[in-house]
């Protein structure tokens, strides 16, 4: 969820989103909505909302699974 938008957890965030590291498809295979997704965030922001939007979960053979594998990895 972090790297998707930080500022879904920490709302004063300067790191920049991870978003496109997700790829065009979910781990079912369908298409990621990115505009509406970012619709649906900000009416959350500004309140007219009162939950974020769920974040896609990644297929295996994207770019995010590779980072986050990585930043597992290395901490050990």
């Amino acid at each position: 969820m972090h790297f998707f938008n930080p500022r879904l957890v920490q709302p004063n965030s300067i790191m920049p989103r991870f978003d496109y590291l997700w790829g065009k498809v979910d781990i079912n295979g369908n298409p990621i909505d990115y505009a509406k997704w970012r619709t649906d965030y900000n009416a959350y922001r500004k309140g007219e909302r009162a939950y974020p939007p769920e974040v896609p979960e990644y297929a295996r053979d994207t770019e995010i699974r590779a980072l986050i594998d990585w930043v597992l990895t290395s901490l050990k």
